[in-house]
């Protein structure tokens, strides 16, 4: 049997400006972390040039840790 569900039900993730210590109410949105974190980049690269400066000028590993655990799944 076919389960209609499956259809409707989309899994995406997210993460937010706030999310990021960042007063502003733009939401990255993906349906993959790389996708949320390039969405997220080029919001940051735009519209808030210097926290973007600064979080580029963490290494890989900083970043990763700083970004990664406020990213959240929707379903």
């Amino acid at each position: 049997m076919f389960n209609i569900d499956y259809i409707f039900y989309k899994y995406y993730e997210i993460l937010a400006c706030k999310d990021l210590g960042i007063r502003c109410e733009y939401v990255a949105k993906g349906d993959t972390t790389n996708e949320v974190i390039g969405n997220a980049s080029e919001h940051l690269g735009r519209s808030h040039p210097k926290s973007w400066f600064k979080m580029k000028n963490k290494s890989q590993f900083e970043m990763e840790a700083e970004i990664m655990p406020k990213i959240k799944e929707i379903t």
